[in-house]
This record gives C-alpha cells, sequence and structure tokens, in this order.
C-alpha cells in the first residue's frame, strides 16, 4: 500500500459484525473496479465461508442474529444491526432460522423495487416483515403484500426518493380502491376527527394536535383543567379576609392593596 500498510486485518466470522473486523468479502468487492490488484481465490474463500457455516457455527453462540448467517458474497453491512436482530428473531419464532440469508437478500430487493427509502424506523421493519412473506411464508414473491407495504408504497409515510417497479404498482392496482377504503383517514380527516372529539374541552390547535399524538394523556389533562376551572370560577378568588394575610402589619391593609 503506498501508506506504508503491510497487510489488512480481515474476517469471516461474525466477529465481522461490528465496525472494527471488516469481512473479507466487501474488501474483494472494494477492489473490483481499481487497479489493485490481489491473489486471493475468492471462490475458495466463497467455500472456506459455506465451510464454517455447516460445520462449525452450530458450536458457536450469538446473542443478537443467528450464527448461521455470514457475508458470502454481498456487503451486507448497510444493513442495521437492530434489523438484522429483528429478522433473525422473528425466523427463530417460526423456526426458520436457516432462510436469513436469502431474507436479508431479499430486503435489499424490496428496497430498490419499491423506490429505495431509507431502513430507518418503521420503514426497516415495514420491508423485512415484507421479506420473510415473500421468502419463506408465500409460495412466491409478493404473493402476500402485508397492509403496512401497501401503506409505504402509497405514501403514507411520506414521499418515496425513487419511481416503484412497475410490476408492483400492477399487483397492487387491482385491489387498490378496497383497500384504500379501508385506510379511510387521511392526515385531515384525523385533525377534524380529534377536533370534534375535544369539541367540550379544547378548541386550541395545539390541544388538538397534542392530543392526536398523545388522545388519553390529553384528555385527561384538559378534562382536569376544565374540572379546575369549574370549580373556580372566573371572577371568584380567595376570600382574603379569612386569610389572615397581612402587609405592614395590618390585614385591612393587606385587603385594600390586594384589591386595588
Amino acid at each position: 500500500c503506498t501508506n506504508g500498510c503491510d497487510g489488512v486485518d480481515l474476517s469471516l466470522l461474525p466477529s465481522s459484525y461490528n465496525d472494527y473486523s471488516p469481512t473479507v468479502f466487501s474488501y474483494i468487492l472494494s477492489l473490483k473496479d481499481t487497479d489493485i490488484s490481489h491473489n486471493l481465490d475468492c471462490a475458495k474463500v466463497v467455500q472456506l465461508s459455506e465451510n464454517i457455516k455447516k460445520y462449525i457455527y452450530p458450536y458457536i453462540k450469538q446473542d443478537l442474529f443467528s450464527t448461521k448467517f455470514i457475508l458470502n458474497n454481498t456487503n451486507k453491512n448497510l444493513l442495521p444491526k437492530w434489523l438484522i436482530s429483528s429478522i433473525s428473531s422473528q425466523l427463530q419464532e417460526i423456526g426458520e432460522t436457516k432462510a436469513i440469508d436469502s431474507v436479508l437478500e431479499e430486503v435489499f430487493r424490496i428496497k430498490s423495487e419499491i423506490g429505495n427509502p431509507s431502513l430507518s424506523t418503521p420503514i426497516g421493519q415495514i420491508i423485512a416483515s415484507q421479506a420473510i412473506l415473500n421468502t419463506v411464508i408465500s409460495d412466491f414473491r409478493w404473493e402476500i403484500l402485508c397492509d403496512e407495504i401497501k401503506k409505504l408504497i402509497w405514501g403514507y409515510f411520506g414521499k418515496l426518493p425513487r419511481k416503484i417497479d412497475k410490476k408492483i404498482l400492477e399487483k397492487l392496482e387491482d385491489t387498490a380502491d378496497e383497500e384504500k377504503s379501508k385506510v379511510s383517514l387521511e392526515v385531515e380527516d384525523i385533525y377534524d376527527q380529534c377536533r370534534s372529539e375535544l369539541e367540550n374541552l379544547s378548541d386550541k390547535d395545539e390541544d388538538i394536535l397534542s392530543y392526536c399524538f398523545f388522545p388519553e394523556k390529553t384528555k385527561k389533562f384538559l378534562e382536569k383543567k376544565k374540572y379546575s376551572q369549574e370549580k373556580t370560577p372566573a371572577g371568584k378568588g380567595l376570600d382574603f379576609t379569612k386569610t389572615g394575610l397581612t402587609f405592614n402589619g395590618s390585614r385591612a391593609d393587606s385587603i385594600a392593596k390586594l384589591e386595588n
């Protein structure tokens, strides 16, 4: 290396699932379109990873994700670690841990097909659920579409960065009207509904918005506020003649100053 590096420490094992030990596969791929040469036999590296997966992984215990998963020929480090953990847990629940490789690859395919959205919460969970449906549950891809992926494609979670694959859109066309009617509440509808529900408590925008996000707490707060106002009507304050408060040593002076 031009900067004096004598070697690069890489990994085949799940230790590559941290920021300190990248996998050999992503390193090889990064050199693909450069002038840097290497003498690594990619076929042997892949075979070695398969052997490790088959004979060694069953005896290794991991806390966050399935030990049967390995970075084989693509840089799956692009996936958030929490998402990998979530997918692994779901597959363990249904006894399909061996399918984790296929599911993770499917996540990237779905992400590309529906407009390349970010995998942040909750989009990551939605795509992961659809990936499990496509690879494990369904007989073929996109046979079953979860409600959340439909909402994502229709724009309920915001505008997607890129165009959606035409085949996916055609898949939704037949049931689009029926499904959209089930999700009848648009943003404005929700606001109007919340405003009508708070009609006897408040008409302030900030209270209505607060009720949209935290209905139970907001309603409880407003009811308590209204009750306290009804208990102490406007214009009726404390009877200072019974308080015993004094100014300048005289209770009469205190009352006069408070009234003024």
